[in-house]
């Protein structure tokens, strides 16, 4: 599931349309290239039983983020830019849902495989994706499509929280 999602966001970055806008501001590029990658650097450990019960929410966070990139569809890219508002498909209910899968897959990933080492890549990574939704929403700001957007979805990740 995961390798087909990766592949689908390969194939988005071939095809995507171009950027009427986008930033060159370096540390967008740090928010966005270490969010993007950052959870690689995860490892698995052995987990306290033969099957997890933490891969339903991974599938679930990885379900979740592969709607979000078809409802984003050409319009996906890893840097900040303005490649149109989206506001349908899951863009309706909460404006960062690529976001929110990621955060569950990897929450999810972190709980089954509790180190040290995952718990730091866990906070770089929570700490970058924030960074990103704040970086995304200020660059996209400027656009007056995209501030009557927010006043529609109220919620950038999860419904009733945040």
């Amino acid at each position: 599931m995961y390798a087909i999602y990766d592949s689908v966001i390969l194939v988005f970055l071939f095809v995507r349309k171009q950027e009427s806008i986008s930033s060159d501001n370096f540390w967008y590029w740090i928010a966005a290239l270490g969010g993007t990658f950052i959870d690689l650097l995860m490892r698995p450990y052995p987990s306290s039983t033969e099957f997890s019960y933490w891969l339903i929410p991974q599938c679930i966070g990885i379900a979740i983020s592969f709607v979000g990139l078809l409802s984003l569809n050409r319009g996906f890219g890893i840097m900040v830019g303005n490649r149109g508002i989206h506001s349908k498909g899951m863009y309706r209910f909460i404006r960062h849902p690529l976001y929110a899968g990621y955060f569950l897959t990897i929450l999810s990933f972190f709980v089954q495989h509790i180190s040290l080492w995952n718990l730091i890549v866990f906070i770089l990574f929570f700490g970058l994706q924030i960074l990103r939704i704040h970086n995304e929403e200020k660059f996209l700001s400027n656009d007056p499509i995209y501030l009557n957007y927010i006043k529609h979805t109220k919620w950038r990740l999860v419904p009733l929280i945040w």
